[in-house]
């Protein structure tokens, strides 16, 4: 009757673990038990990644930072009892030296903190779990990595790509719709994202020259909006004027991305 067994599944936390297991060193291997090392090594010395898909998220814990030597902080949501994003931080400083405002505090070792979070601390990494752990990101990840294809995965990433693909333009309406955006000034949104100032110019000319929904006129007029709403900033006002994202910018793809593109 109580025989249940429970477990967490992350795929970000699972494909990190993966990547991390794979260098482990001999010495490392030695600080875990025999048996979880059966588990997780074949007999060429290999890490068997089937096997490791198997264990239990506390397994994965406990190989982090048992052998390969990391720190876990878990922060669960408490509206009234949580820490803000400030004290996060500077607790996460104290940690790293191992200053827990105890005396002698510093010969402690910690692996694994626990803390209570207020809302806006547990909303943006939920945020950066959405959009890393989405199923664009995991096969972007897989195929970039992985030097081998199979039938089934080929089939069940193409399967994906398609419904990417049909997800987003059937929500394309959407975005514009619903979040005050056209569609010229999301092009130029999410072609700046990455940070960078670029030549406002070559924008539309070296890259959305052949793209539906827009034109040198509409990706000019996107400049003026978007800076007005704050989402990018220019730097310069000649023919060789720059613009780049602004933070608020980038909150505003991370949201539509969210809701309209990467939950297919």
């Amino acid at each position: 009757m109580f025989n249940q067994q429970f477990d967490i599944s992350c795929e970000n936390f699972d494909l990190f673990f993966e990547k991390e297991l794979e260098k482990i060193t001999e010495s490392q291997k030695e600080l875990l038990p025999q048996d979880l090392v059966y588990r997780i090594i074949n007999k060429g010395g290999v890490v068997h990644s089937k096997s490791t898909r198997k264990l239990s998220f506390l397994s994965k814990l406990f190989i982090l930072f048992k052998a390969l030597n990391k720190r876990c902080i878990i922060i669960i949501e408490d509206a009234e009892k949580g820490i803000t994003e400030e004290e996060y931080f500077k607790l996460k400083k104290k940690i790293a030296k191992h200053d827990f405002g105890e005396k002698n505090a510093s010969v402690l070792l910690s692996h694994l903190t626990f803390v209570l979070g207020n809302k806006e601390l547990v909303d943006t990494y939920h945020r950066m779990n959405l959009m890393s752990a989405s199923p664009a990101y995991s096969y972007l990840v897989r195929s970039k990595n992985k030097d081998y294809t199979k039938g089934g995965e080929w089939l069940a990433a193409m399967n994906y790509l398609n419904r990417f693909l049909s997800n987003y333009e059937a929500n394309r309406k959407k975005i514009t719709t619903n979040t005050g955006l056209t569609m010229a000034d999301w092009l130029v949104l999410i072609y700046l994202y990455h940070g960078n100032l670029v030549p406002s110019a070559t924008i539309y000319k070296d890259f959305y020259k052949y793209s539906y929904n827009s034109s040198a006129s509409k990706i000019k007029a996107s400049f003026s909006l978007l800076q007005t709403r704050r989402y990018v900033e220019k730097v310069g006002s000649t023919n060789k004027a720059k613009i780049r994202i602004t933070a608020l910018g980038r909150d505003k793809v991370n949201e539509v991305m969210a809701k309209y593109v990467v939950n297919c």
